[in-house]
């Protein structure tokens, strides 16, 4: 558990476990969001003259990001929740 990297919401630092358990689903999250902005750049390197590429890959790019953060942010708040109850 550290300051530098990782899933770093507050939910995260309070315990070691609720640190790795929140941290590998949120390594998942961005591992599966890397497949579409993957295939975009490889969309953009085997047909870049598409006029519309940059908008669109500025698209997926960031709803990709964003949907991994918004997962990993649902699954910190239900990971505290849990804790709470116990």
């Amino acid at each position: 558990m550290n300051h530098f990297y990782g899933v770093r919401f507050p939910q995260s630092f309070k315990s070691d476990e609720a640190w790795y358990e929140i941290n590998a689903y949120g390594g998942k999250a961005l591992l599966i969001a890397a497949v579409p902005i993957f295939a975009v750049g490889l969309f953009g390197l085997l047909a870049p003259a598409f006029s519309h590429y940059p908008l669109i890959s500025s698209a997926i790019v960031l709803l990709s990001v964003m949907s991994a953060c918004l997962m990993s942010y649902l699954k910190a708040r239900k990971v505290d929740a849990l804790n709470r109850q116990r």
